[in-house]
């Protein structure tokens, strides 16, 4: 089984009682996240998988953290005078596609 998640613990803590219970049926259990969620992962028997490490066509030469890299996109998009929300949909699909070559290579690992 694999998760990936954005940094939200709204998305990620209802999935972890599913993952506990997939490890206690002896499957293996894999998530792409972020480290600040390391710790309540592993805690279900998961294996954790950095979403940085795993995504550096997003994260190479750009802020560590979702906000920080959506900061730096903006400067490189000229977008440096829009509202952050406003920015964030205009660079959503610009993030999608850095984000999904490390994505996919994760899965096929």
């Amino acid at each position: 089984f694999a998760f990936v998640f954005p940094m939200a613990s709204g998305h990620i803590n209802p999935s972890l009682l599913v993952a506990r219970s997939r490890v206690a049926l002896g499957h293996e259990v894999h998530y792409l996240c972020r480290d600040q969620m390391r710790e309540a992962i592993e805690d279900t028997g998961s294996v954790f998988h950095s979403e940085v490490e795993q995504m550096p066509e997003l994260y190479d030469g750009r802020e560590l953290d979702l906000f920080g890299a959506t900061e730096s996109l903006k400067r490189e998009y000229g977008l440096e005078n829009e509202c952050f929300m406003t920015a964030v949909s205009k660079l959503t699909m610009i993030s999608n596609e850095l984000m999904l070559p490390g994505t996919i290579r994760w899965l096929r690992a």
